[in-house]
């Protein structure tokens, strides 16, 4: 195998992983929010409500752990 096909490859697994981790991202803040109905979170963002802004901030951090130990 030479540099340019592992330089491919490395790309698009890259690729994958990162749309796999975005799609992951998408679906926790929708299920964050439909948990939290009663608060409308983007409002409370728009706000400047900053305990909502690190709550959220913690939330995508936990996320990020779990998509990164289940892809390695």
């Amino acid at each position: 195998m030479w540099e340019g096909e592992k330089f491919a490859e490395g790309l698009v697994s890259t690729l994958i992983y990162t749309g796999v981790g975005l799609v992951l991202f998408v679906i926790g803040y929708l299920s964050l929010a439909l948990l939290l109905r009663k608060h409308d979170l983007n409002k409370h963002i728009d706000e400047h409500n900053t305990a909502v802004g690190f709550a959220l901030g913690g939330f995508f951090i936990a996320i990020a752990l779990v998509v990164s130990g289940a892809i390695q």
